[in-house]
């Protein structure tokens, strides 16, 4: 293949990939809205690794959705369209609009890369949420709180389905939110026992959504968490995670 060839190929094979990260954006926008503000997007990069296009987006509560919804978007839209597709983009929801969530995604992007994609539904990481010197709070995908000022005693989290299977579709196929699901010490101790899907049954009874609020208490503090924890802690893997995801 001569260079004028090469040259003219690989501006088709630029074309292409901009016409499908397109198709990705409006599929994303005809569900959620526009972002907030308004045509923003929060841009990634790496100088270890490639990820083209790779960004986070913002969506406002809408009346469906009373969360700020952070998303990333670049995860499944492979190089060429032949490329296998990761079926996942990762999500955090927040009660508020904040910097920390975005920042929080391109953590959790910077270790897929790392772990060259083998990270996906039910993946455990740890987290903590702290202030910087400023006072403005972050979170960080980490088990070392030497010298943070912590907040909160959220201390891991889970990347699980998106509480609203929410399905962005494409001509040729479609892709789900994996949500982050914060979790305390203690909690996070039950799933250990256990697994993560009878630990998120016992949110789910307990009437805790998956907004991610760096000041929620453990809900072991709540009066009837022993009692649902005895029935939950006794269901079979299945069992939890059929009722779990809607399937019971």
């Amino acid at each position: 293949m001569t260079e004028p060839t090469k040259t003219m190929a690989k501006q088709q094979q630029d074309l292409e990939w901009k016409a499908r990260w397109e198709q990705r954006g409006d599929a994303v926008r005809r569900v959620l809205g526009d972002t907030e503000p308004l045509g923003s997007v929060y841009p990634f990069s790496w100088e270890q690794y490639t990820l083209p296009g790779a960004c986070a987006l913002t969506f406002k509560p809408t009346a469906a959705r009373n969360d700020y919804l952070t998303m990333t978007l670049g995860l499944t839209q492979p190089l060429r369209e032949s490329d296998q597709a990761y079926p996942w983009e990762f999500a955090v929801r927040a009660n508020e609009h904040a910097e920390w969530p975005a920042d929080l995604l391109y953590q959790l992007l910077t270790q897929w890369l790392c772990e060259n994609g083998d990270m996906g539904f039910g993946y455990r990481l740890p987290l903590v949420f702290f202030n910087d010197r400023g006072g403005k709070m972050w979170a960080g995908v980490t088990d070392d709180v030497s010298g943070l000022k912590l907040i909160g005693s959220l201390r891991a989290m889970y990347l699980w389905t998106d509480e609203t299977k929410l399905r962005l579709r494409l001509p040729s196929s479609e892709f789900g939110l994996l949500t982050v699901v914060a979790v305390t010490e203690d909690e996070d101790r039950l799933a250990q026992q256990t697994t993560p899907a009878h630990l998120l049954l016992l949110l789910q009874r307990l009437g805790v959504k998956q907004v991610c609020n760096p000041h929620r208490q453990s809900v072991l503090a709540m009066p009837n968490a022993s009692s649902q924890w005895e029935t939950i802690h006794g269901m079979s893997h299945d069992d939890a995670f059929d009722e779990l995801q809607g399937n019971a």
